[in-house]
């Protein structure tokens, strides 16, 4: 049997959406034989598309079942472009809107349940499916429409008349009161604008005082700033300066400059050089550096380790002696940073690395 290409399907569809298009109709089986005449499509062609169709429309009902109903609109979508005018899978891509309209409540899902509908009733007016699944969301809609108005009316109900009774009728208060719990429970919404009332006052209370002991000790300052000139005497908490020595500005290669150097010695090949680059504990150490120079080092930097990216390097901290730098590594889509402790050597007026974190 040979298989209709994606070219001929597409073309098959894109004539029939046209035709129902300009013509508001179904076209009939005279009309339908016009348009596969003209495309060329064989008899065994067409059975194909019907029996891929079907396959669409066997997996869409299974997630139906399941109520999965994204996967399902999608798996009805694509049978429905190879068969668009089959009434029983019009239908039960309307309930498939129906299902995720009461799931999610969306708008846009609303709206494809009245177009697909209307498809059904082009096909068949009096499709019962249809009406009876109309009819099912008109009530849910309404129903939906009427409980919010009524939750509405619910909630606004104590706020508005629960304060005013607990506020002018004495009596309430008292029993109130004398229960701790309900107490709690009315004055969270009767209460709400006397305690807020009460707030305003407080924070105006507290202003006040505010402003009058700030004039206060503003006022003793003042008190006590012309007895200090009248003694000739220093004010409290008085300390003479303290002549300090001017620090000596330390002239230091740049951190980061070091780091930089040191990677591109590792991309040429120059692994002697970047070795040289470590302090000599560091190269000492056992477990930093196991078999020193020609162990790991030699076989890492002087073979895969060169295909190492370096991205941003950055000084976090740094001082005449040591420093601390950190650099952006990149290593087969995978992303870290190392963190170098220098610690800078006299001798050679260079900086040294004496320690290594991944981070």
């Amino acid at each position: 049997m040979k298989e209709p290409s994606d070219k001929i399907i597409d073309n098959y569809i894109e004539r029939i959406t046209t035709f129902s298009q300009n013509f508001q109709g179904i076209p009939t089986s005279e009309e339908l034989d016009k348009i596969v005449s003209e495309l060329g499509i064989t008899d065994e062609q067409i059975s194909v598309i019907q029996i891929e169709s079907q396959a669409y429309f066997i997996r869409a009902k299974s997630y139906m079942k399941l109520k999965q109903w994204d996967d399902a609109i999608v798996e009805l979508q694509e049978a429905i472009s190879l068969n668009p005018f089959s009434l029983e899978m019009i239908c039960c891509l309307c309930e498939a809107y129906m299902g995720r309209w009461q799931l999610k409540h969306r708008r846009e899902d609303a709206i494809n349940i009245q177009s697909t509908a209307r498809k059904c009733f082009q096909i068949q007016p009096d499709c019962e499916v249809t009406m009876n699944l109309l009819c099912r969301f008109n009530r849910l809609r309404k129903w939906r429409k009427n409980s919010k108005i009524f939750t509405s009316i619910i909630i606004s109900i104590p706020i508005c008349i629960v304060p005013t009774i607990f506020i002018y009728y004495k009596p309430l208060q008292s029993i109130v009161l004398s229960n701790p719990f309900i107490a709690s429970l009315i004055s969270q919404n009767a209460g709400s604008k006397i305690l807020a009332k009460h707030l305003q006052e407080s924070m105006e209370d507290i202003k006040i005082q505010q402003s009058a002991l700030r004039e206060e000790v503003n006022s003793l300052k003042n008190k006590q700033l012309i007895n200090n000139r009248s003694n000739n005497s220093p004010p409290p908490n008085y300390s003479p300066p303290v002549n300090s020595p001017t620090p000596v500005a330390v002239d230091r290669p740049p951190t980061d400059r070091f780091i930089s150097d040191y990677y591109s010695k590792i991309k040429s090949g120059q692994t002697v050089s970047s070795w040289g680059d470590f302090t000599s504990d560091y190269q000492n150490n056992s477990r930093a550096n196991p078999g020193g120079y020609s162990g790991d080092y030699l076989k890492w930097w002087g073979g895969l380790g060169r295909n190492t990216e370096v991205g941003r390097i950055e000084t976090i901290d740094a001082n005449a002696d040591r420093a601390i730098v950190q650099a952006h590594c990149r290593f087969r889509r995978k992303s870290y940073i190392v963190r170098y402790y220098l610690i800078f050597d006299e001798s050679s007026q260079s900086w040294k690395i004496n320690r290594i974190d991944k981070i």
